[in-house]
């Protein structure tokens, strides 16, 4: 079971890698296609050079408990290493099957990497032994939110903040779940619960700035940004969140500065250009589109796309603006 499991996990990883590079454009898919076939290989080794290695270290650590190699697997899980923490969680597991924290950490792992049945079957391996573990059915309803059930992850979401509201990632599963109905209210009052029990995250104000700009609030949206980034200022997706707040406000030069933060200069001209193109600037946008590939050529190919949408756009506005009108 663990080694059937860890093949697939190695293979998830190493189809990540593919579908990256083969998605980046027609063109370049064929040219980078064996460079892509070889870097999966490696990937691949090293992974599995990865397992073993940890799995031998693990076997010299004295004195180890469960409690030990949970703390191995959660440092590993926070620094993106899959596979060691994977090997860690399973040592844990191993020395004591009872600790239903640690076979949700394993749950969710698998859940994040694609491998979402993997997931339901730890959770469901702790409703077995407690049947009202409100953490299983979390993982459960992030597993289901996952699959794109809404309405099942809304189900069994409910059920988690009934037997312990104070989960906070209940709360954020489903403000994601309302997000995706469009229900942004919802989904706001979802965030706020969950920033009262976990205030200093960054990404849940994030989240609670986004349902606000979904909603056509800028000001609370702006506001969430903000506070998100006095918590965590280098966090480029919220700065990049707060020039669309900015932009869609009307304030060009500070949605400009906050995208230079969150990006670069030739990042934030792209995006500037595309604000112009939705105002039918199109002028501007030329403009903005031309001054990101000047400073960084490789937004060339996308950037001269919009230069060109954006010419016929405006060759379009003007024929339109020399005929006749009927009467």
């Amino acid at each position: 079971m663990n080694g059937l499991a860890l093949r697939r996990l190695l293979m998830w990883g190493a189809l990540v890698v593919t579908l990256l590079t083969g998605c980046a454009s027609n063109k370049g898919a064929q040219v980078v296609s064996r460079d892509s076939e070889y870097q999966r290989m490696l990937d691949l080794q090293r992974a599995k050079a990865d397992f073993y290695a940890a799995d031998e270290k693990s076997k010299n650590v004295p004195d180890a408990t469960w409690q030990t190699y949970a703390r191995l697997g959660d440092q590993y899980a926070m620094q993106g290493n899959d596979m060691m923490a994977y090997v860690q969680y399973n040592k844990a597991l191993q020395m004591d099957p009872k600790q239903s924290a640690v076979r949700y950490r394993l749950g969710h792992l698998y859940v994040s990497r694609g491998m979402v049945d993997e997931g339901i079957r730890e959770f469901k391996q702790i409703l077995e032994k407690e049947p009202d573990s409100a953490l299983a059915y979390q993982g459960l309803g992030y597993a289901a939110l996952s699959k794109g059930d809404l309405a099942r992850a809304k189900e069994l979401l409910t059920k988690a903040v009934a037997l312990d509201p104070k989960l906070w990632q209940e709360h954020v599963y489903l403000g994601v779940a309302y997000d995706r109905e469009k229900a942004f209210d919802k989904a706001i009052e979802e965030y706020q619960k969950a920033i009262t029990i976990n205030p200093r995250s960054a990404a849940l104000y994030n989240n609670l700035g986004l349902s606000h700009y979904l909603m056509g609030d800028n000001t609370k949206a702006m506001e969430a940004f903000l506070i998100a980034l006095r918590i965590d200022p280098e966090n480029t997706k919220v700065y990049n969140n707060l020039g669309l707040a900015f932009a869609k406000a009307g304030r060009l030069e500070e949605a400009f500065e906050a995208w230079k933060k969150g990006k670069n200069e030739s990042g934030a001209y792209n995006n500037l250009g595309y604000i112009y193109m939705t105002q039918q600037n199109y002028p501007k946008a030329i403009e903005a589109f031309e001054k990101a590939i000047e400073l960084n050529p490789a937004f060339y190919e996308k950037a001269h796309q919009n230069i060109e949408k954006a010419k016929s756009a405006m060759k379009l506005e003007n024929a339109q603006a020399v005929v006749p009108a009927k009467f």
